[in-house]
C-alpha cells in the first residue's frame, strides 16, 4: 500500500474493528496498533506534504524542510508528488537537485500502470526542466526542450508560458507571436500569458494596445514582478516618470523566486537612478531606448554626461495618447501572416 491512493484503506479497518463484537479493550488496542501502522507506512507522504507546505509557505525556507523534503523523496513517492518538490527546488532551493529529479522522471523508460498518464508527467517534467536550463544560463537549450515538447503535440498553460518567454527573450518575435495567437483562448486565465501579451506589443512598438493589455491584468492583482516593471516601462515610454516610480514600487511588493527574470536589487537600483534628478532623465531615455533589456531586469547603459531635472513628467518622449479604448482592449494585435512569417512557420513545420 504505497503512495496516497490507498490510504483509505486504514480508516475502513478501523471502523470494521469499531463495530465488530471484540471487548473494549481489544478494539481500541486494534485501533491504535492501525493507527502506528498506517502513520509508519505513510510517513514519506506525511513529511512530503509538511515539509512541502512549509516550503511554499515561508520566502526563505527553513533548512530542516528541505531535509525533510529529500527524505520523502528517498524513501519513495509518485510521479507528481516528485515533480512538486523539483519545482519547490527549481523556485526556492537548490534548482540543480530540482535538475535531478526530474531526469529521474524523464528518463525512466519503464513500464507504468498507465502509460498515457506517465507520458503526461513526462510533457510536464520537460516543461519544468527548461527553466533549469534558462536558470543555468542557456536560452538555447531552454527553447529546445520546450520545443520538442510543443512538437509532438502536448499543450498546456505553462508550455505557453515558458516558450513564449524565452522566445521573447531570444527576440524570436515571429514564433512568440504565433504562440501568443494560439493561446489566445487560453489568456483570459492566464496572468502569464497577458504578461507575454503585453510584452510582446512592447518589443513591437505597440505601446498603447500593451497597457490596455495590462490595464486588464492588474485588476486581476498579480503577485509577480514582471507586470509592474513593464508597466513602468510603458509609463516612462510616455515621460511620466513618477507614475513609473509608482509601478516599480510596487514590483517591490511582488514575490520573487530564482524563476524571476525580474530581481529586487534592480528594481532598486533602478528606481534610485530615476530618482535622483542628476540621472533621471537620462535613465528613462536610455529605458525606452532599451526595451528588452529593461523588460527582462537589466539595467540600461546610462550616459555620463546628464541634464539634470526633477520634473514628474520629462520631455522627449513620444506623446501620451488620448484616453480612448477599443471595444477589445485586450485583443492581439494585428495577426494576419506577413510572407516573411508564413516563411518561418514553413521552417519550423508549423504550418
Amino acid at each position: 500500500m504505497d503512495g496516497t491512493k490507498n490510504i483509505w484503506v486504514f480508516p475502513v479497518v478501523m471502523v470494521v474493528i469499531g463495530v465488530s463484537p471484540l471487548p473494549l479493550a481489544a478494539k481500541i488496542t486494534l485501533i491504535l496498533a492501525v493507527f502506528f501502522v498506517m502513520l509508519f507506512v505513510k510517513r514519506k507522504t506525511f513529511m512530503y506534504m509538511s515539509a512541502s507546505r512549509n516550503i511554499a509557505q515561508n520566502p526563505v525556507p527553513d533548512q530542516k524542510d528541505w531535509d525533510k523534503l529529500e527524505k520523502a523523496l528517498e524513501m519513495g513517492l509518485p510521479e507528481q508528488m516528485r515533480i512538486t518538490a523539483a519545482s519547490l527546488f527549481i523556485q526556492k532551493g537548490d534548482w540543480r537537485k530540482g535538475k535531478a529529479i526530474l531526469d529521474e522522471i524523464i528518463g525512466d523508460t519503464g513500464l507504468h500502470k498507465n502509460e498515457k498518464e506517465h507520458q503526461g508527467m513526462v510533457n510536464v517534467a520537460k516543461i519544468m526542466r527548461s527553466m533549469t536550463f534558462w536558470l543555468d544560463g542557456n536560452i538555447d537549450e531552454a527553447i529546445k526542450e520546450v520545443g520538442g515538447v510543443y512538437q509532438s503535440g502536448y499543450r498546456d498553460k505553462n508550455l505557453f508560458i515558458n516558450y513564449q518567454t524565452y522566445l521573447l527573450e531570444k527576440g524570436d518575435l515571429p514564433m512568440a507571436k504565433h504562440l501568443l495567437e494560439e493561446s489566445k483562448e487560453r489568456e483570459h486565465g492566464s496572468l502569464g500569458i497577458q504578461d507575454n501579451h503585453g510584452w510582446y506589443l512592447m518589443l513591437t512598438g505597440q505601446w498603447q494596445e500593451a497597457e490596455n493589455i495590462y490595464n486588464v491584468l492588474f485588476t486581476l492583482n498579480p503577485r509577480f514582478p514582471e507586470p509592474y516593471v513593464h508597466m513602468a516601462q510603458i509609463k516612462l515610454h510616455y515621460g511620466l516618470c513618477k507614475e513609473a516610480l509608482d509601478w516599480l514600487s510596487k514590483a517591490k511588493d511582488a514575490r520573487f523566486t530564482q524563476t524571476s527574470s525580474i530581481k529586487p536589487d534592480f528594481i532598486e537600483r533602478f528606481s534610485a537612478f530615476l530618482t535622483d534628478p542628476v540621472t533621471r532623465l537620462a535613465t528613462a531615455k536610455a529605458a525606452d531606448a532599451d526595451v528588452k533589456d529593461v523588460a527582462l531586469g537589466r539595467m540600461p547603459v546610462i550616459p555620463k554626461e546628464t541634464t539634470p531635472t526633477d520634473a514628474d513628467v520629462l520631455d522627449g518622449f513620444a506623446p501620451i495618447p488620448k484616453d480612448e479604448r477599443t471595444e477589445d482592449d485586450d485583443r492581439l494585435p494585428d495577426t494576419e501572416l506577413s510572407t516573411d512569417d508564413e516563411e518561418y512557420l514553413k521552417r519550423h513545420g508549423l504550418e
